[in-house]
């Protein structure tokens, strides 16, 4: 159960206190189909809830600003840049290595495609 703001405590804690200790077989616990109340063994829907309605302490869930989110997170926005960059960095050098062994094999298959007609001829 919750209570608006504008209903006494007093009031919300005698309404509770009456529900809950309202028997099962009474006409109004049968006309309201409201056959008995515990407490729940999970308050999430309830949470939900307040947060869906922004109430109170949910006013301003999940509401920030990209200078909040580099104020509280910056070691770890600071971390994936530099692991990004180191990234780049080795895919440009491995790109370039692969060029230059490319271009070796390219070489050699033509130097030993050369042998090869020379050994021809001599043979």
């Amino acid at each position: 159960m919750a209570k608006l703001n504008h209903v006494d405590n007093e009031l919300a804690k005698q309404v509770a206190q009456a529900l809950i200790n309202m028997p099962s077989d009474s006409h109004a616990a049968q006309s309201s189909h409201s056959y008995g109340w515990s407490n729940p063994l999970n308050y999430q829907p309830v949470h939900d809830c307040l947060r869906e309605l922004r109430v109170d302490s949910y006013l301003d869930y999940r509401r920030f600003s990209s200078d909040e989110v580099l104020k509280q997170y910056w070691p770890h926005v600071l971390g994936a840049s530099i692991i990004t960059l180191l990234f780049l960095l080795l895919s440009i050098r491995l790109k370039k290595l692969n060029l230059n062994l490319e271009k070796a094999v390219a070489t050699k298959n033509l130097e030993l495609a050369l042998r090869h007609e020379v050994e021809e001829k001599l043979t």
